[in-house]
């Protein structure tokens, strides 16, 4: 069903941005970079705002790691041991929604999903504890971003963002 959406509606996308483009003025609408991101375009307040997004989110998951741990696999019993596992569960939903809006820019609405769930799907692959897991997806992450980056810096014109999934793919088949 995922994918029936996804290819659905990215390609009614495409359609209504070459639409789109082909008005007066259209190609300045930005559309490229929303969709496949600009990640030489990010300025260093865009880079800021990243590191206070990533700072924060860091720091709420190294504090409420217990809380978010057991709310997530048995809400039931995290009732039972006081924990409000709504709370911690929308909690999560937030920072996930702050990680995807910074994201944007970077790697573009279409791959930011990729850059969400290719790094911890091949963690998983390594690992079955989860403290583990968290490290070695920021670790993939963190190469996948530094890797495609440098890639799409060897050529001119190339998007980093495709890159950085490029790289991301090629470790989940390395994992």
């Amino acid at each position: 069903a995922l994918g029936i959406v996804l290819g659905g509606f990215y390609a009614l996308g495409i359609l209504i941005k070459s639409i789109i483009q082909r008005g007066a003025g259209g190609d300045q609408s930005g559309l490229d970079d929303f969709l496949f991101g600009n990640a030489a375009a990010l300025s260093s307040g865009d880079v800021i705002l990243m590191a206070v997004v990533t700072g924060v989110s860091l720091l709420l998951v190294t504090l409420f790691y217990r809380q978010f741990f057991v709310s997530s696999f048995d809400e039931t019993f995290a009732e039972s041991l006081g924990i409000r596992s709504q709370v911690f569960h929308y909690l999560l939903m937030v920072l996930l929604a702050f990680a995807i809006v910074v994201a944007l820019q970077a790697v573009g609405a279409v791959l930011v999903s990729a850059m969400l769930i290719i790094p911890p799907a091949t963690a998983y692959l390594l690992t079955d504890r989860l403290h583990k897991m968290l490290i070695l997806s920021v670790t993939i992450g963190v190469v996948s971003a530094v890797g495609g980056a440098f890639l799409s810096f060897l050529s001119t014109g190339l998007p980093t963002g495709p890159f950085m999934i490029v790289s991301s793919a090629a470790l989940f088949l390395l994992a």
